[in-house]
Formats: structure tokens, sequence, C-alpha cells
């Protein structure tokens, strides 16, 4: 998994790449469960929430924009619920945490070439360049 921050307030840029967890990637998949591309995709939103936590508690009612890259993943947190446990855990998990930062998000698909998380998604040793000022 992996997740990029920039903060247009004060210029802050972020990222992480990691593993998922073999523990955690056993209840991700429910034991049996193959795909589990939305959850791969859930997962490093509600990571960086917790990770950057106080950058998102800083002002409240932020508005935050998320990219994702997977629609069902993007349709579970415009909805708050997913029929599937596992995603409905991880979208209570970010929503709370979107709580507690009296956070304002929106959530934007982006494909895999333009998605600049993809790198660190890849490798948690991957570097991400990110251009601090423009685009």
């Amino acid at each position: 998994i992996g997740a990029v921050l920039l903060d247009s307030a004060n210029g802050f840029a972020e990222a992480f790449g990691a593993w998922i967890p073999h523990p955690l990637m056993e209840v991700i998949r429910e034991g049996t469960k193959d795909q589990v591309i939305a959850q791969a995709e859930l997962l490093p939103l509600l990571a960086a929430r917790k990770k950057w936590r106080h950058r998102f508690e800083q002002h409240g009612g932020r508005r935050v924009l998320n990219f994702i890259d997977n629609d069902g993943a993007r349709f579970g947190l415009i909805k708050g619920y997913s029929p599937t446990r596992p995603s409905a855990w991880l979208i209570g998990e970010f929503w709370e945490e979107e709580a507690k930062a009296q956070a304002l998000s929106w959530f934007a698909r982006v494909p895999s070439p333009s998605d600049c998380a993809d790198g660190p998604s890849r490798s948690a040793s991957t570097a991400c360049k990110i251009k601090r000022d423009g685009v």
C-alpha cells in the first residue's frame, strides 16, 4: 500500500509505502478471498489518516481531496457502506477518523499511471518525487 500527502496550506509533502502485514491480510481476505483490490485501496486512506492525523485536525472543517484508483473503494467511501465485510470495516474506520478531524473529504478516481502514490505502493523503499511548487 502507499499514500502521498500534499498540504497546500503550508507546502508539506510526504509519502509512505508498506506491505500489508499477514495477520491484517487474513482479516481482509476473510481467510479465503483472493480479490482484495478494493480493500488494498481503502487501507492506505485509513493509514494516511492515522499517520497524518495531526495535519487533518489542525484546522476543523478542512477540505481534503482524496484520489483513489479503484471505483469500488471510491463508491464505498461515498456511500459510507460496503456489502463486503472487510471493506465496510475499513470504510467505517475511515469515517470515524474523518469525524474526529472534522474534515470534509471529496473522492475522485485517478488511473494508476497518473497516481503519484502508485510508486510508494509498489515497494516500501520506493521514493516519490514531489514537486512542491506547482503541479
